[in-house]
């Protein structure tokens, strides 16, 4: 739909407010190069997903935040559903998701 961004692995592993806290602590404890903090996004996820040591630690990670997720989700009355997409009525840096905290 016109206006409406569909929710991606970016904002949802990397950006979004929500998570901060789950987030510190999941990149805090992976394997990961010096320069992680500048590398751009598809690198970073790169080396979460696809690293053997981050792999039972990002995916603990995107369980934990899927579960908070859906509650914030499920309270949102400005949010469109449907099968395999989310999608924010905001932009991204005005998601209600990424403002409200559980």
């Amino acid at each position: 739909n016109p206006g409406q961004t569909p929710e991606n692995e970016v904002h949802f592993l990397l950006q979004c407010e929500a998570y901060e806290r789950e987030r510190s602590a999941w990149l805090s404890s992976l394997e990961k190069p010096e320069n992680f903090p500048v590398l751009p996004p598809s690198e970073k996820l790169r080396i979460a997903l696809n690293n053997d040591q981050n792999v039972k630690k990002s995916a603990q990670y995107i369980i934990n935040v899927y579960e908070k997720r859906s509650k914030i989700v499920s309270n949102l009355p400005n949010v469109n559903q449907d099968r395999n997409n989310v999608y924010h009525i905001f932009p991204h840096d005005q998601c209600p998701a990424c403002i409200l905290q559980v």
